[in-house]
């Protein structure tokens, strides 16, 4: 939503880019840092009830955004959000690898992050509407209510057995030591680490900035540049994510690192084109 109705808030309390720039950053390090301990958390408690008691805070905090009477109120709102929304990827991960043995779990992942473009289609469609039928405010107010009523169904969630769906008897084994010391010590998770920091800082940058680049540069009203960031956000991610999972399996059997390899050559792919867009002439 803040990437849709930025330049309402931009244009509000007078802040330059750089000012709303600042504020997507500290939103993504403090969803970067409290998701360690949270996933911490999620290896030896509820994991429904860590879901559950997230995407409630994420909910009323989005709301409170909505409230925000200053730009330090809504600094804080946005860092409380990435609180809540911290939880979700450790506790839910979790819950599908219980859930699905190794040979299907690409696929499955797929589909729950299906829930990204989704909901980026959803949020930049339903918020362009509704921020430039009243203010940007009520897209936030509107936000909060499908949270709450989601966070209700995942503590019905049937919480399953640690390992249950792990086929190699050695799966549940773990490596005495610290974890976080464990993790960085293996040079794939490494480079996956500094990689996923690059790959992120350039899509929370095209997710926040594209509505005002439509509208700046293409001169389109709010709800014209909405729409068009919901298709290039969210409904094309659709069928990258399927398609993706899909050939993810496939590759897997083939090559022990075929799941990897194919992200990084998609990735390579995705680069000159997002560039090449941005070059195009109004």
């Amino acid at each position: 939503i803040i990437g849709v109705v930025g330049e309402q808030i931009r244009k509000e309390w007078v802040l330059s880019d750089t000012m709303f720039g600042v504020l997507g950053m500290a939103f993504t390090l403090m969803y970067a840092v409290v998701g360690i301990p949270l996933g911490r958390l999620a290896d030896s408690t509820s994991r429904k009830k860590i879901l559950g008691i997230g995407v409630s805070v994420w909910s009323m905090l989005t709301a409170a955004t909505g409230l925000a009477p200053t730009f330090n109120w809504l600094f804080a709102a946005r860092l409380a959000v990435g609180v809540g929304e911290a939880s979700c990827a450790p506790a839910a991960n979790s819950l599908i690898g219980d859930l699905f043995p190794p040979r299907r779990r690409a696929m499955a992942l797929s589909i729950f992050m299906m829930g990204l473009p989704i909901g980026l289609f959803l949020s930049y469609r339903i918020s362009g509407m509704i921020a430039q039928a009243y203010s940007w405010r009520e897209a936030f107010y509107f936000a909060c209510i499908p949270g709450l009523l989601l966070a209700v169904l995942v503590f019905m969630i049937k919480e399953p057995v640690r390992g249950a769906a792990e086929a190699h008897p050695s799966a549940n084994r773990t490596r005495a030591g610290s974890p976080y010391w464990i993790v960085l010590s293996i040079p794939t998770m490494l480079w996956i680490i500094v990689s996923g920091a690059f790959f992120n800082f350039n899509t929370y940058a095209v997710n926040s900035f594209l509505p005002a680049f439509l509208m700046r540069t293409h001169l389109m009203e709010l709800k014209e540049a909405a729409n068009v960031s919901s298709i290039v956000l969210g409904a094309v991610g659709i069928v990258g994510l399927l398609a993706g999972g899909w050939a993810a399996d496939r590759v897997g059997k083939i090559r022990s690192d075929g799941k990897l390899l194919l992200s990084s050559i998609t990735m390579v792919i995705a680069a000159p084109c997002i560039y090449f867009s941005l070059r195009q002439q109004p």
